[in-house]
This record gives C-alpha cells, structure tokens and sequence, in this order.
C-alpha cells in the first residue's frame, strides 16, 4: 500500500505542478491576445491614415496638373 500512495502522492504533485503551468501559460495567452488587439487596432488607424495621405497626394497631384496647364495656356 504504501507504493500505491507514494506513486499516487507523485501523480499529484506531477498534476499540481502542469496545472500550475496551464494556468501560467493561460496568463500569458490572455496577455498576448490583448497584443495582438492593440496591434490590429494601432494597424487599423495606419490604415486609416494611408487612406487619408493618399486621397491628399491625389488631389495635391490634380491641383498641381491644374495649375501646369494654366500656366502653359498663359504661356500662348
């Protein structure tokens, strides 16, 4: 009997301890899923922000083709 109960004692102490990791690991998982969200979010508003930097470079790009072909009329 006293096998059984020394190997059952070392069964649960072998349990109690990946318990202890699972939940270590549980921790770290929740942490590294709040990363990840930030970083969608942060990736999000540089999307956002490319959107927008692009649409002003177009419409830079057509006032500037504008104001060449003025010019070159003033030039005739």
């Amino acid at each position: 009997m006293g096998m059984l109960k020394s190997r059952a004692d070392e069964l649960e102490r072998r349990l109690n301890q990946v318990q202890g990791i699972l939940e270590g690991s549980a921790g770290n998982l929740g942490h590294f899923a709040k990363d990840i969200k930030s970083l969608a979010d942060d990736a999000e508003k540089v999307e956002d922000e490319n959107i927008k930097l692009k649409k002003e470079l177009e419409d830079q790009k057509k006032e500037s083709e504008k104001k060449i072909a003025e010019f070159a009329r003033q030039q005739k």
